[in-house]
């Protein structure tokens, strides 16, 4: 890693340069801290068995498709008016209501709002858990069996240590 710095005073190794400002190679430091980024799924982590009690549910910042049968469990659409009512005037009616962001009408698929910080409009800000965990969506459950990159998760620890609790807990 190449990094300009200035030189530091009193050192009796010359500069590789002259001047104020010289270039010094340093070397590249190693950090046990993994970076995840969402969109890069190279990035992403296989999954194991354990894994979403200690992450800081980044798979929870991903946008979030869902269908009819989800909504309905949700308790979003009244399973009479999925039964009765067109999909598109439901979907007209939740995007009214700031649920969703679009409806894809091709594939009866609902793209869910998310808040301005990028989380699902489920999850709770303090405890990173889902406050609709026992009626979320198959998108959700599913995860990360089916999705960009089958069997590997965004994994990235919590910050705080100790907070975690066994999802049957929550």
């Amino acid at each position: 890693m190449v990094r300009f710095r200035p030189r530091p005073p009193n050192t009796k190794t010359p500069a590789p340069t002259s001047g104020r400002f010289a270039l010094w190679v340093l070397p590249a430091v190693r950090s046990s801290i993994q970076i995840v980024d969402v969109d890069r799924i190279e990035t992403w982590t296989r999954y194991r068995a354990g894994m979403c009690d200690s992450c800081q549910a980044n798979c929870c910042t991903m946008p979030l498709e869902v269908r009819m049968p989800d909504l309905v469990r949700l308790g979003l659409v009244d399973p009479f008016e999925a039964e009765h009512e067109a999909p598109k005037q439901i979907a007209k009616r939740l995007e009214k209501a700031g649920l969703i962001e679009r409806f894809n009408f091709k594939h009866g698929i609902f793209t869910m709002t998310r808040r301005a910080s990028g989380d699902c409009q489920f999850l709770d800000e303090k405890t990173r858990r889902c406050t609709v965990y026992l009626q979320r969506p198959d998108t959700c459950r599913k995860h990360p069996q089916v999705g960009p990159r089958p069997g590997f998760c965004p994994y990235g620890a919590q910050r705080h240590a100790g907070t975690a609790r066994p999802l049957h807990e929550r």
